[in-house]
């Protein structure tokens, strides 16, 4: 498996990157190691132009993966319970040759199915950056720019020579942008595209919604099904200080103001304190007449022990303040204060209802 699983990662590399002297030198000693190198590479390069495109192995399934690798006609099924020969029948007549060619198909036929997995489990994971719980991680990306991934949070970076595409897949990243007018920057997010050439803006992916909140400079913000024809868009020129034509479903947003992005619908732009809604960097906590619904979703992003509103009266319970993503104790201290509620904790959850 980790012959295949190296093999995979060479032919990844020569598919969608070019290779310096270097790298091509070491792709070369490990072919040289040994012939099961050798075997294992071109098994993983037919398997791969058997799949037309990298996006139709990310969208196959698990059942569909074996019936692709069994359609290349060198897998021999195994006989099943009623294929199988009863007590006391006569044994068939098996020729030796292929008695001896048998063990050998079964062989291939379970690496080209091995190859398979291999590729498509590490295409899907690759230029994937993820966080677990009370996990943040800052993340440095080829063209200089700087992702600051909070807990429970995973984004995709795909990069290509005329625009730089990231994936918001779940949680809440903060995107320090470097300058290139000819690439946008452009994060996607539940439907959302957020535009940048040079700038600071937060994204939280929250469920359906998207709140976009802008640091430093200017982004554009396209709600579900709107898209921008060309390099000459909103987002591109106007943070670069110029000005274009855009769908009026673009709205423009300036450092210190914030979008929430809501079933294809742009909020108004509203005007918040940028350094409140990145505290999260800095490991702080703040909350400004924040539901307790709200509260428990962000709460449970640092802490195994999720907190848990029992009580749809108390749903819409407001709370401000600063607590430490650190010390969830603070947060429990503060609930247990308050006379309208009624904590009670256990091993794994911490419950909160309505006195």
């Amino acid at each position: 498996m980790q012959i295949y699983e190296e093999a995979s990662e060479w032919l990844i590399k020569h598919r969608t990157e070019s290779l310096d002297p270097a790298e091509r030198a070491r792709f070369d000693q490990w072919l040289r190691q040994s012939p099961l190198h050798v075997r294992a590479y071109l098994e993983m390069n037919s398997v791969w132009d058997d799949i037309q495109t990298v996006d139709a192995i990310e969208g196959l399934s698990s059942e569909a993966l074996l019936s692709r690798a069994k359609s290349v006609g060198n897998i021999v099924p195994l006989p099943t319970k009623d294929d199988s020969p009863r007590l006391h029948a006569p044994p068939k007549h098996r020729s030796s040759v292929a008695q001896r060619k048998f063990p050998w198909k079964i062989g291939i036929g379970i690496a080209a199915t091995v190859a398979l997995f291999a590729v498509a489990a590490i295409y899907s994971t690759r230029d994937t950056y993820a966080t677990g719980v009370g996990e943040q991680r800052s993340i440095t990306l080829s063209d200089g720019s700087i992702v600051e991934l909070n807990a429970r949070s995973r984004i995709r970076v795909r990069f290509e020579a005329a625009e730089r595409g990231v994936d918001m897949i779940e949680g809440q990243a903060l995107f320090h942008v470097a300058k290139n007018p000819a690439r946008p920057f452009i994060v996607h997010a539940a439907g959302t595209q957020v535009r940048a050439v040079g700038t600071q803006f937060d994204v939280l992916q929250n469920g359906a919604s998207t709140v976009v909140t802008v640091v430093e400079g200017r982004v554009s913000v396209l709600p579900r099904n709107v898209d921008l024809p060309g390099a000459k868009t909103l987002g591109i020129d106007a943070a670069a200080g110029g000005s274009s034509t855009a769908p009026q479903s673009a709205v423009l947003l300036a450092a210190g103001e914030q979008v929430t992005v809501s079933s294809g619908a742009v909020s108004k732009a509203k005007s918040v304190n940028a350094t409140n809604a990145t505290a999260w960097t800095q490991h702080n906590l703040i909350f400004d007449s924040a539901s307790l619904e709200d509260v428990a979703a962000e709460f449970n992003r640092y802490n195994a022990r999720r907190l848990v509103v029992d009580d749809p009266q108390i749903s819409n319970f407001h709370i401000s303040g600063v607590f430490s993503s650190s010390d969830p104790a603070l947060l429990i201290r503060f609930l247990r204060a308050q006379p309208e509620l009624n904590v009670e904790e256990s091993e794994r959850q911490i419950h909160v209802s309505k006195r």
